[in-house]
């Protein structure tokens, strides 16, 4: 089967967030059922541009991808759209994961003309919450993508509360909901015990994370008995976002407890998860979360807000989903804390053993498009 991913940016741009890692770990494991797989996509790379030497990044030797240009420091990529127009003619299936990004339309426009079944993966960014901006700008958008939409379209979604409001914004009645894979790593030891709780938040530095209340629960901990913590914040983001979130560390008294670290990969985020006690996911939103699947494959439990779709962290004792306020935070920190986290650790990662690997994952995907081209 010869299927065509189009993707704005692509690895190794981690600045990106989850979804560079997650389509590119489909790719690969398309390829190695059998797929043929062509990827176009720009050297976008946050501020900058994709090196040569980046673009030959040896895990990408499986895959035949096209680094389009972009101009100036947004996404606009004129060859990108000469590119999807012949590639189309190639593939039998094309999935693209953008929504409001140059790459769209030509996509959309390419599976339209040429008959083409497309699977198209919004990654969330069709959900809102209360601090959702320009949404007059998106609603216009949404507008303008109905009105050239393929009719062999589905949308792929990584949870069932994401596939209803993405449909419904979009007027597509056709849905397939399959989480992310999650890559399972060694099993790390037990984090050393001196006494200090050890939080960890992983992720985009962004509004839509929670990260605020997260900081202002830290506050209330001493009432709770938690008399030593210390919680690292891992992740980029915007400048003055990144300022602003120091100025709330330094306003609740937090600064000595709360260590901004920057981006991480590789050894270094292993190292994060590890040295953890419990893994902080406070999001108002998100389609799926892989920080929280990463933690659990990490043995590490977690305490996720009802933004995410993690609920069943509960049922499997492995977390707890609360509300996303620093009160409800704070007591949910506290109770995982006076459990037995080392059990509540193991039970998660036999969870995403068992049901999160990427094998599974990428053999449900290409299901989905084998369903599509038989229809």
């Amino acid at each position: 089967m010869r299927v065509l991913h189009v993707v704005p940016s692509f690895y190794p741009a981690a600045c990106y967030g989850g979804p560079i890692y997650s389509v590119l770990k489909l790719c690969i494991g398309l390829t190695d059922l059998g797929c043929e797989v062509k990827v176009i996509t720009t050297d976008a790379n946050g501020e900058s541009r994709l090196t040569p030497k980046q673009q030959n990044d040896p895990l990408l030797r499986p895959l035949k991808i096209d680094f389009s240009r972009r101009i100036g420091k947004g996404m606009l990529a004129p060859s990108l759209a000469g590119r999807v127009l012949t590639e189309s003619r190639w593939a039998d299936v094309i999935h693209l994961t953008a929504v409001y990004n140059f790459a769209t339309w030509p996509t959309l426009l390419a599976a339209r003309m040429n008959n083409k079944p497309l699977v198209w993966s919004p990654r969330g960014t069709l959900q809102r919450w209360s601090g959702s901006r320009r949404l007059w700008h998106k609603t216009a958008w949404e507008s303008l993508c109905r009105a050239v939409m393929p009719q062999q379209l589905t949308l792929h979604c990584t949870s069932e509360v994401e596939a209803k409001e993405s449909a419904s914004r979009l007027g597509c009645p056709r849905t397939f909901v399959a989480p992310n894979g999650i890559d399972i790593p060694p099993l790390p030891a037990a984090p050393p015990s001196n006494g200090v709780l050890k939080l960890l938040f992983v992720g985009r530095l962004d509004a839509k994370k929670g990260i605020e209340n997260l900081i202002a629960s830290t506050s209330q901990f001493a009432a709770l008995g938690i008399d030593r913590r210390h919680l690292k914040i891992v992740g980029n983001g915007d400048r003055s976002y990144v300022d602003e979130l120091r100025r709330h560390a330094s306003a609740a008294g937090q600064s000595d407890h709360v260590e901004f670290c920057g981006h991480y990969s590789g050894e270094k985020k292993y190292e994060a998860y590890s040295e953890s006690d419990l893994v902080v996911v406070p999001s108002h939103t998100e389609n799926f979360g892989i920080v929280v699947a990463e933690a659990l494959a990490h043995s590490r439990p977690v305490v996720v807000s009802r933004g995410t779709p993690w609920s069943e962290v509960e049922a499997r004792n492995c977390g707890r989903w609360v509300e996303n306020d620093p009160a409800s935070l704070a007591e949910a920190i506290r109770d995982v804390s006076t459990r037995d986290r080392i059990a509540m650790g193991k039970l998660g990662r036999g969870w995403m053993i068992e049901a999160f690997s990427w094998e599974e994952q990428t053999r449900r995907m290409l299901g989905l498009y084998q369903q599509v081209l038989s229809t």
